[in-house]
């Protein structure tokens, strides 16, 4: 029996003896009539009692900060300004007309009756030729003295550009005023669409 062994049997006894408790023991009846206790078994099952009561200490966890990732900003797109157009012209067929320039733009001001010209320059891009059956006709705002229908004054074939005059008159009162007219070919097919908006003072 080793020291460690020793020490705690005395130690049980002792307080078996104080305190009047029985522990779990071994015993054996000898032949005799006295009991005989096994050292041995006292000791062993008293460590082990003592070993399952000994619980380790936990080591802490440190805890992982959890990284949230930056949420991506869309930006989204800006439509691309497209101008107003100032006049509109058929893309289809034969009969196709493109803008060139134009004078007196929109809400150029002028006095109360006062005549001026307005002028659409444009070129024949299609395959067709354009007669002198046509015209320039009203279609929709204020007149302003424009003659309805005004013909063409020559022929223009395919490729040619051409000057659309038409002689105008402010009117008479005060305001904003628009007036739409269009080039129609001799069928009927509009070819072209065409306005002047002024202001009046």
């Amino acid at each position: 029996m080793n020291n460690k062994k020793t020490i705690i049997l005395l130690f049980l006894i002792f307080t078996a003896i104080s305190s009047g408790c029985n522990f779990p023991i071994t015993k054996e009846e000898s032949s005799g009539g006295e009991e005989n206790f096994d050292i041995d078994i006292i000791v062993e099952q008293t460590l082990t009692a003592l070993e399952n009561q000994i619980q380790e200490i936990p080591t802490p966890i440190e805890e992982v900060p959890t990284v949230t990732a930056i949420p991506t900003m869309e930006v989204p797109e800006q439509p691309q300004a497209t101008a107003a157009p100032t006049s509109s012209y058929n893309q289809t067929g034969c009969l196709i007309a493109s803008s060139i320039s134009e004078t007196i733009p929109d809400d150029t001001t002028f006095a109360k009756d006062e005549s001026f010209n307005k002028t659409w320059t444009v070129i024949n891009s299609g395959s067709c030729d354009w007669t002198t059956n046509f015209q320039l006709v009203f279609l929709s705002g204020e007149q302003m003295g424009g003659i309805s229908p005004t013909y063409l004054s020559s022929n223009v074939p395919a490729g040619t550009i051409i000057d659309l005059t038409l002689a105008l008159s402010a009117p008479t009162t005060a305001g904003t005023f628009r007036s739409d007219w269009a080039l129609q070919a001799e069928d009927g097919t509009m070819i072209a669409y065409f306005w002047v908006q002024i202001i009046v003072e």
